[in-house]
């Protein structure tokens, strides 16, 4: 768990000393500069099956950078916990392939706040927020089709939240396997 700096109040008449100026401003600005984040990605295939309420927790199996201990792939590879509390951005992004391009549906992806461990029983409170779009808007790219979501997020420490994706074209997805085809992010931005 990072440590938040916390900031002492001054005193006229009292001396600025090299500890009291490292506690106050250096390692502020340390923390600033290089606040808890975490980068995940999914290195392997998978396929996201179609439904009418199409929501399937991603779980991720690629690291790309995790400074706080937030992603631990063993029990739960699909959680990112907030170890310090505080504002948090989260991104989640997905890119469908061209396959779906034919079909009609929607791609959906979002994120879902459990806090405190409370599992999610699908109740929208729990949804922080959610981005759908239709699947085939008439432009039908080649490349395929993407979904991606940024907000902020209150977490205090033990709380995790959860990324989602989905579609409903009427067929199964064969999903890419490289780290721009999905991705998640959370970085600390903010104390409470």
């Amino acid at each position: 768990m990072a440590t938040l700096p916390t900031q002492d109040s001054y005193t006229a008449g009292v001396p600025v000393t090299a500890p009291v100026l490292n506690k106050n401003v250096r390692d502020a600005l340390n923390f600033l500069l290089a606040p808890p984040q975490v980068l995940l990605t999914r290195s392997t295939s998978w396929t996201l099956a179609s439904a009418s309420n199409p929501r399937l927790i991603t779980e991720w199996n690629s690291e790309i950078v995790d400074t706080d201990g937030m992603w631990n792939p063993t029990p739960n590879p699909s959680r990112l916990t907030a170890q310090t509390p505080g504002l948090y951005e989260l991104t989640i992004f997905v890119h469908y392939p061209s396959a779906l391009n034919g079909g009609s549906g929607n791609v959906i992806c979002g994120i879902q706040l459990n806090a405190n461990g409370g599992v999610w029983a699908g109740t929208p409170e729990s949804r922080i927020a959610e981005d759908g779009r239709p699947l085939n808007n008439g432009t039908s790219p080649s490349s395929g089709t993407s979904s991606d979501l940024v907000v902020e997020q209150y977490m205090n420490a033990g709380d995790y939240v959860e990324f989602y994706a989905g579609q409903s074209s009427g067929s199964s997805a064969s999903m890419g396997a490289n780290a721009f085809s999905l991705f998640c992010a959370a970085r600390w931005v903010a104390s409470g």
